[in-house]
């Protein structure tokens, strides 16, 4: 994994302890960012129809689509 790669080389022996602490992400973590993805969609969405945009799918495929630009 990159990430390793790139910790070990700027943590050096002290890399070990950093990665398994950062590296993982729990349930409750992955909820609320999940949750914040979520909710910057949907007001993106909302500013964008405020300004005049029509869109040509329905409000819940373009949040989706907002949520995966947002999610990489």
């Amino acid at each position: 994994m990159v990430k390793r790669g790139v910790t070990k080389l700027i943590l050096g022996q002290k890399a070990d302890g950093a990665i398994d602490s950062e590296g993982s992400a729990s349930d409750n973590d992955i909820r609320r960012r999940n949750v914040a993805l979520l909710k910057e969609a949907e007001a993106t969405f909302n500013v964008s129809t405020m300004l005049g945009i029509k869109f040509g799918e329905a409000k819940d495929a373009i949040v989706s689509r907002l949520i995966g630009l947002d999610a990489v």
